[in-house]
């Protein structure tokens, strides 16, 4: 394999490849990016200022990462650097 990572894979959300990098978010908001194929560290484990838990997998939109956590927020990070762009709390309206 061109790296292996043997400790910090999260268990639900799927990793993402975009743009020569690998990022892994981890169900309690923590994030690493990895530079492809080699495997260098842009940044590794850095906690993002989000609120909730993430199940859901990441995006990539231009050069944006973006993901859900499951009280309904969207996070919006920047690709090289593991800064919390947005935080956007989702309402939940009366059915």
């Amino acid at each position: 394999p061109a790296f292996q990572l043997d400790d910090f894979v999260p268990h639900v959300p799927t990793p993402l490849a975009h743009d020569g990098r690998l990022y892994l978010w981890s169900e309690s908001g923590i994030v690493s990016c990895y530079e492809l194929p080699g495997g260098e560290a842009i940044y590794e484990r850095e906690r993002i200022s989000a609120k909730g838990k993430f199940f859901s997998s990441p995006i990539a939109v231009g050069d944006k990462i973006i993901n859900f956590s499951n009280d309904g927020g969207v996070v919006i990070l920047a690709s090289l650097k593991c800064y919390c762009l947005s935080y956007i709390p989702v309402r939940r309206g009366k059915s």
